[in-house]
């Protein structure tokens, strides 16, 4: 039987089980929940759990580079970071390059990149986001970017947009997809039938986008 690796009791009437983005099994249950009661529980979703800890396993591994730091990622390809002679930070698609004048300080090489990263997503989400707000006819107050844990981006009810700065190591379907779907909450500020339906209005896959986007839940945890 599966372990888990938390158990939290609160004031809940149910029993759920997470698995995070690192593997580890969390069971949230009500105060009064026994312990013969929670067991049960995690046998029947045993074969769920056991599948949901694989593909976080499989996707860890995969990107393995990027959780140890040894490539960037950006657009949803792994990058190598190289010194070369040059007066800017730049990236090259093509060759799966980050070049960095050769000059820089390694102690704030780090800094520097994700300054650039930042930079870059500020540039590419709101260029992006305008095309989509003059087809969509949906316009935003302001943008804005986080570093949330646990959220690609967001829609206050005055219409601020917020996206992590991790949303442009994506793939360029799963920001747009993101984009497609805050800006959407302009409209409907929930997840409801109205509001799915609208976002397929403007995107035909996406429960494909949604999928996919799973695949990269590790990188909020970074």
């Amino acid at each position: 039987m599966i372990i888990p690796d938390e158990i939290v009791k609160s004031k809940r009437r149910t029993i759920s089980i997470c698995v995070m983005k690192d593997g580890r099994v969390v069971v949230r249950a009500p105060l009064r929940a026994k312990n013969e009661t929670i067991q049960k529980f995690l046998i029947q979703k045993q074969n769920w759990i056991t599948e949901k800890i694989y593909l976080v396993n499989k996707n860890r591994a995969e990107h393995i580079n990027i959780i140890n730091n040894n490539k960037k990622l950006l657009f949803g390809r792994e990058m190598t970071v190289k010194h070369c002679e040059t007066k800017t930070i730049t990236a090259n698609l093509e060759s799966g390059e980050i070049a960095v004048p050769a000059g820089f300080d390694e102690g704030e090489l780090e800094k520097k990149i994700n300054n650039w990263f930042k930079k870059l997503a500020k540039d590419v989400l709101a260029k992006r986001t305008a095309e989509f707000s003059a087809k969509m006819k949906i316009y935003p107050n302001k943008i804005k970017l986080s570093k949330s844990k646990n959220r690609w981006g967001s829609c206050s009810n005055n219409s601020v947009i917020s996206y992590n700065t991790k949303v442009i190591m994506l793939p360029p379907k799963l920001i747009d997809y993101i984009i497609v779907h805050e800006l959407c909450h302009i409209v409907e500020f929930n997840h409801s039938k109205k509001f799915w339906e609208l976002v397929n209005v403007f995107l035909s896959d996406v429960g494909e986008r949604r999928k996919k986007l799973k695949e990269y839940a590790f990188l909020l945890g970074m």
